[in-house]
């Protein structure tokens, strides 16, 4: 009892703390945390835990996506976790990322986009962590914009196939654009 107690108090931390950090004109904080938990809550299948949820939720607030893109990216992310067992904040970042680049603004957009994402990790011929430590080392090229996002996707595969490691892609993709100029 004591443990579920914490584990309550722990998920309304992160609540509160992703619905301050939610910039809205139109709603107080406490109707934006509420609308979080209702997100987090109504669906049939959950395959992360409460806490897992509410961090997800945190990150996505602190990205400043549209709520109402915040149940397609949760469901997305949830299925990339359990399918490659890879940490769940890694996850959230990379979904998080593209849907934010690719002004994902419909839940139809939203799951054609994370087909995409699953196609690429599975697609990438190394271990999903070594995919997700990839994209976090190279995503300053895709949040600069410096390439599109589908570029971005298939250079990362491409660079990876090569053999390079996943903490050297921002330099090895960046020295790819240079050399092609």
């Amino acid at each position: 009892m004591i443990a579920a107690l914490k584990i309550s108090s722990k998920v309304e931390d992160i609540y509160r703390q992703a619905a301050i950090s939610y910039k809205s004109n139109k709603q107080s904080v406490d109707e934006i945390e509420k609308n979080f938990r209702s997100i987090a809550n109504d669906r049939q299948y959950k395959l992360t835990g409460p806490v897992e949820r509410a961090e997800i939720i945190r990150i996505l607030a602190f990205r400043q996506l549209p709520i109402d893109l915040f149940s397609p990216c949760l469901i997305g992310v949830e299925r990339l976790h359990i399918i490659t067992d890879v940490e769940i904040r890694s996850v959230t970042t990379f979904v998080a990322d593209f849907f934010s680049i690719f002004n994902i603004s419909s839940t139809n957009q939203g799951d054609i986009i994370l087909n995409l994402l699953y196609e690429a990790v599975k697609n990438s011929q190394v271990p999903p962590q070594d995919f997700f430590q990839a994209f976090e080392s190279s995503r300053r090229l895709l949040l600069q914009k410096n390439l599109s996002p589908d570029i971005f996707l298939a250079k990362l595969i491409e660079t990876l196939s090569l053999g390079v490691p996943p903490d050297q892609m921002y330099e090895s993709i960046g020295s790819s654009l240079k050399d092609a100029e």
